[in-house]
C-alpha cells in the first residue's frame, strides 16, 4: 500500500480509541496490532515492554522498539485523548538515549517525531502530526515505518525533510507578518512601485491605496472606497424586516444608477458565472448569476486565521437562501435579486462559497482585459 493508505488506515482504527479516551494498554495493544497488520512488522523486529538498563542495577520499561538492519526507533506510548506533554517528551527522549536510538515517536492524542541530530548533538521534535486523513506528513511517517522500508537513511531523509518544512513555515510566517505589519504598509509600497512602472499616475495610486484596508486575518485586500455622491429621486423606506441584512436589501431604488461596467466572475469548476455591477455606490450581484449554494470544503484544515472569515462567508451564504436571494440547490443556484456586498472580495468569496477572495483581480469585465482593481484605479465612471 501506499503512504497515504497505511495513514488512513492507521487513522481509522485509532481515533475511535481516542474518542472513547480508552486505557493506555489498550491503546498499545492495537498500535501493535497496526504495525503487525498494516506495516507488515514480524515479531522479530518489534519488540514490546522492553527492559532498558540504567547504570548498575536499575531498569526502565520501554513500550516498543522497533528494530531495522541498520537503526532503531523507540515508541512510547500514552493514554489517547489526553495532550501530549514535555515531560512525557522527556521520557521518550530518555530512552532513545539509553538504547542509543536516533529516532523516537511519542504516541497519544497525536504522533510526534523525534530525531537525534548529530549536527547540533541534541534530541529534537521534528514533526507533530495530528491524526488527519490528508496529513502529507502522517503519509510520508507511515511510508518509511513499514518493515520493508524502516532504514536508518530514510528515517533521516524523513527528518530532514521536516525540519525544512518547519523552517519554510516559520519563514512564511515572518514575511507574512512583515507585509502584514502597519495595515499592510509594506504589501502597499510594493503596489505602488510597480503601478508606477506600469505609468499610473502617484496621486491616483495614493488616492486608492488610501481607501484599502489589509485585512490582519487573512491578508486579503478590501476596497473601501467611498462612493461619490450620487443625485437621484428618493425612493421609500425598506421594510423593518429586510433592514437586518448586513449586505442583502430586497429593497433597491427604482432609478438605480450604475456607476461601473458589468463585471463578470468565472469558476467553471463549481459552475459560478455571476454579473455585477457598481449601483448606487454598492458593489451589487445582479439577478441569474449562477452561485454556490453551499460553502466548499477545503482539501486540507484552514489555517486559524481563516476560520473566522470562512464562518462569517457561510453565515452570509445561508442568510442570502434562507431570504430567498439565492435558490435551487448544490452545482445549480441563481440570483433571485440584487444583494449589495460591502466589497467586490467579499462578494466573489461567499458567491463561490470560499473563506476568501481577491476581488480586485477576480471580477473582470466581459472581455476580460479589465479587472475591478484597474477599473477602480483609472477613475472612469462611465458605464460600458
Amino acid at each position: 500500500m501506499a503512504g497515504s493508505e497505511l495513514w488512513v488506515s492507521l487513522c481509522h482504527n485509532l481515533t475511535p480509541l481516542i474518542r472513547l479516551g480508552v486505557p493506555e494498554e489498550t491503546y498499545q495493544q492495537l498500535f501493535e496490532a497496526q504495525l503487525k497488520t498494516t506495516f507488515s512488522w514480524d515479531e522479530t523486529g518489534m519488540q514490546r515492554k522492553v527492559l532498558i538498563p540504567v547504570g548498575s542495577a536499575g531498569k526502565l520499561e520501554g513500550d516498543i522498539v522497533l528494530s531495522g538492519p541498520d537503526t532503531k526507533m523507540v515508541i512510547e506510548m500514552k493514554k489517547p485523548g489526553v495532550a501530549l506533554t514535555p515531560k512525557q517528551a522527556g521520557q521518550l527522549k530518555s530512552y532513545m538515549k539509553l538504547t542509543s536510538s536516533k529516532f523516537g515517536l511519542l504516541v497519544g492524542d497525536r504522533i510526534k517525531v523525534y530525531y537525534d541530530d548529530d549536527s547540533t548533538d541534541e534530541t529534537v521534535e521534528v514533526a507533530d502530526i495530528p491524526f488527519d486523513l490528508k496529513s502529507e506528513e502522517g503519509a510520508d511517517l507511515a511510508t518509511v515505518l513499514r518493515q520493508a522500508n524502516f532504514s536508518e537513511v530514510r528515517l533521516r531523509d524523513f527528518c530532514v525533510k521536516q525540519i525544512k518544512r518547519a523552517e519554510s513555515a516559520k519563514e512564511m510566517a515572518e514575511l507574512k507578518e512583515l507585509l502584514l505589519a502597519n495595515g499592510g504598509l509594506r504589501i502597499k509600497e510594493i503596489v505602488k512601485s510597480k503601478l508606477v512602472q506600469d505609468g499610473y499616475k502617484e496621486p491616483k495610486i495614493d488616492a486608492l491605496l488610501a481607501d484599502i484596508q489589509i485585512s490582519q486575518d487573512d491578508g486579503m485586500i478590501t476596497p473601501v472606497k467611498k462612493s461619490k455622491p450620487v443625485v437621484k429621486p428618493k425612493s421609500p423606506a425598506p421594510p423593518p424586516s429586510q433592514l437586518s441584512g448586513r449586505v442583502y436589501q430586497e429593497h433597491i431604488s427604482e432609478n438605480p444608477v450604475a456607476e461601473s461596467p458589468v463585471f463578470i466572475l468565472e469558476n467553471k469548476k463549481n459552475n459560478v458565472y455571476a454579473r455585477a455591477q457598481m449601483i448606487d455606490g454598492k458593489f451589487t450581484v445582479l439577478p441569474g448569476s449562477l452561485v454556490a449554494f453551499e460553502m466548499i470544503q477545503p482539501a486540507k484544515p484552514l489555517a486559524a486565521s481563516t476560520v473566522s472569515a470562512a464562518k462569517s462567508k457561510a453565515t452570509l451564504l445561508a442568510k442570502l437562501i434562507e431570504e430567498g436571494a439565492i435558490s435551487g440547490a448544490p452545482g445549480n443556484a441563481k440570483v433571485t435579486k440584487r444583494i449589495e456586498f460591502n466589497s467586490p472580495s467579499e462578494a466573489g468569496a461567499v458567491i463561490q462559497g470560499r473563506a476568501s477572495c481577491n476581488g480586485l483581480n477576480d471580477w473582470r469585465t466581459q472581455e476580460g482585459l479589465i479587472t475591478f482593481g484597474a477599473w477602480q484605479l483609472s477613475g472612469i465612471t462611465e458605464t460600458e
